[in-house]
């Protein structure tokens, strides 16, 4: 019965997962008719797309067992945030493209450290507690990641609010996009947290239910 429903959850876990990653088209489809990245961060997709190398090393069968739906969804997720940063990174000005290119090169090598050290340096029953723990560490990082730039645009817009009369006339360009970005980024974290919710809690909770049995056990 645990594993019908396992597969179930898992599947509309994998399903809603995939419709949250669509969330995005209509930003870059603005982004590709303007031609301008504008005050658009690439650094969610990019902590997005390490999250999900993360959590495809560590569904593979030679780390774990029984984890293809994770191992699907994840790399799903790695092509469509790649899609994104791509075409983000056609459009970026070129300071935007070197900070891009930066954290892309960072990506990787994080990546390639997980395996290295993952392969080269732990016992196959240790492998499955360290990848899970990098992998976990990664999530939180994810969803911290569109947190700092809410946090920066809402500082923005109370400061702004509170130094300025917006009866005495009209702001700039770049301030009208910073304060009207606040209320669809709100949105759209509440938008992640409701979907992602059912994924994290029925496909990965076992995951995380046995890394902790693992880490209890060795104490």
């Amino acid at each position: 019965m645990t594993k019908k429903l396992r597969i179930v959850f898992g599947v509309l876990g994998n399903i809603t997962t995939i419709l949250s990653s669509l969330a995005p088209i209509p930003t870059f489809y603005r982004i590709y008719k303007r031609k301008d990245t504008e005050n658009f961060s690439v650094l969610p997709y990019i902590t997005t797309i390490l999250c999900n190398l993360f959590w495809a090393w560590y569904a593979l069968p030679f780390i774990t067992s029984q984890n293809l739906l994770l191992f699907i969804i994840s790399a799903i997720q790695v092509v469509l945030q790649s899609i994104y940063v791509i075409m983000f990174f056609i459009y970026a000005p070129p300071e935007r493209k070197s900070r891009t290119t930066v954290m892309v090169v960072t990506t990787v090598i994080l990546f390639a450290m997980d395996i290295i050290i993952t392969m080269a340096f732990l016992r196959q029953s240790k492998r499955e507690t360290f990848a899970g723990v990098i992998a976990t560490i990664s999530s939180i990082l994810a969803y911290a990641a569109p947190l700092s730039i809410m946090v920066r645009h809402v500082l923005f817009y109370v400061f702004f609010t509170q130094k300025h009369d917006f009866s005495a006339g009209p702001c700039n360009q770049n301030q009208e996009r910073r304060i009207h970005a606040v209320p669809p980024l709100l949105g759209h974290l509440l938008q992640r947290f409701y979907v992602d919710c059912l994924w994290y809690t029925w496909t990965r909770h076992l995951c995380h239910c046995k890394l902790i049995q693992k880490l209890l056990s060795s104490r």
